[in-house]
């Protein structure tokens, strides 16, 4: 009789095979499958499932159902470019800064800055105004650029989108001359000019303006044409050269505030550079080096190590030693 592991009987041969005890230590390993180190990871949680889990989480704290009043006591020693960064932390609160009820949050933290003044036309709102002031982001692609804002034509624009979006306006051109005084221009931005046609001398700098301005302002003078009222055709075009007045009087506010801004910035990095230039100096002493040695001359290595706004670590005064040995 054959006795099965499973413990079913056979008649087919009468012998009995004796059970084998296993010998677990001459039994080879087994060998692990290639599947086996997929088995043990850990599921991935899908980007929906992560963003519902935090725009919950979120929720459960109740910001959601904070009235704007408590928004803005909340936001009211920020400035307009620490709201722009905090938009872009996270979906919850750029929807709940970029929503029309939040403009007193945005008013509020424009009145953080000093002599920032007020935009004051009605197309274009408090969150686009701080992107165009605080951002360095082109205006027409998103782009990140280091170009300045121009503050006449209100943008920001790479070098790639000026050849695109601006054109050049003269009074001596025949094709725009009509249209000079009736669009906002500017001589502040510089474009290759290597295929552009020379002028003569004296005639100044060269005059850009937006080229999408520039066609819907000719687009409304061809039909006002059209309709036959040359009465109408100059109540437009003086109610365009009271604007251009008043945007190229805003403008002049707006640079006086980006240089007030800029001196500003550079006084700040030069107490930050004089703090760390102290701090190495010091650093230096209680390692045994005397002033007299600090006079490295010209030297671009010590230089960018020393003179510097970024705080000093242990990193930065390892290399400024090693420098200063050499």
């Amino acid at each position: 009789m054959v006795t099965t592991r499973s413990g079913a009987s056979s008649s087919a041969n009468h012998v009995t095979i004796p059970k084998r005890q296993p010998q677990l230590e001459q039994q080879p390993e087994p060998t692990p499958s290639p599947n086996a180190s997929r088995r043990k990871k850990r599921a991935r949680v899908s980007k929906v499932q992560d963003k519902s889990y935090s725009e919950e989480l979120f929720k459960g704290h109740g910001l959601m159902d904070m009235p704007d009043e408590i928004f803005v006591e909340i936001f009211s020693g920020v400035q307009p470019g620490d709201l722009l960064s905090l938009s872009q932390t996270c979906t919850l609160f750029r929807n709940t800064l970029m929503k029309k009820s939040a403009a007193n949050i945005w008013k509020s933290a424009e009145g953080n800055v000093p002599h920032l003044p007020v935009y004051p036309w009605s197309n274009m709102t408090p969150p686009a105004y701080a992107t165009l002031l605080f951002s360095k982001s082109c205006t027409s692609c998103g782009t990140h650029t280091l170009t300045e804002l121009d503050p006449y034509l209100l943008v920001r624009l790479c070098s790639s989108c000026r050849e695109v979006d601006l054109v050049e306006i003269s009074k001596q051109d025949r094709d725009t001359k009509m249209f000079y005084k009736l669009v906002v221009t500017t001589n502040r931005i510089r474009l290759a000019t290597k295929k552009k046609k020379r002028r003569s001398r004296g005639s100044g700098l060269r005059e850009y303006c937006l080229q999408q301005e520039l066609e819907s302002i000719r687009d409304a003078y061809q039909t006002l044409l059209r309709a036959g009222c040359n009465l109408v055709v100059q109540q437009w075009k003086e109610e365009l050269q009271e604007e251009v007045q008043l945007r190229n009087q805003f403008a002049l506010q707006l640079q006086k505030f980006m240089r007030e801004a800029g001196r500003d910035r550079a006084r700040e990095s030069g107490s930050k550079v004089e703090e760390r230039r102290i701090e190495i100096f010091r650093r230096l002493r209680e390692l045994g080096w005397k002033d007299d040695e600090f006079n490295m001359g010209y030297s671009k290595g010590w230089d960018a190590l020393v003179n510097q706004p970024r705080p000093l670590g242990d990193r930065g005064m390892c290399s400024s030693c090693s420098l200063s040995s050499r």
